[in-house]
């Protein structure tokens, strides 16, 4: 991985095989991005190559979920 693209990136280190499970592992090539919460709960998650609809897709559910947590 360059090192430019490394601030974006969580690797995961712990309990991998769980995780692998939770998001229904099977293309080792694709992104796999998950918001959970802090419990482990899977609140929502994306795999396939990253795009702008992707990305855009990332930030609406960010922002609902944080608009949830401010009322």
């Amino acid at each position: 991985m360059p090192s430019t693209q490394q601030g974006h990136f969580v690797p995961v280190y712990d309990h991998e095989a769980e995780w692998k499970a939770v998001v229904s592992y099977s293309a080792p090539d694709d992104s796999y991005i998950v918001i959970a919460a802090p419990d482990g709960h899977v609140l929502w998650q994306r795999h396939g190559s990253f795009s702008d609809g992707a990305y855009q897709e990332l930030k609406e559910q960010i922002f609902k979920l944080t608009a949830n947590l401010q009322k």
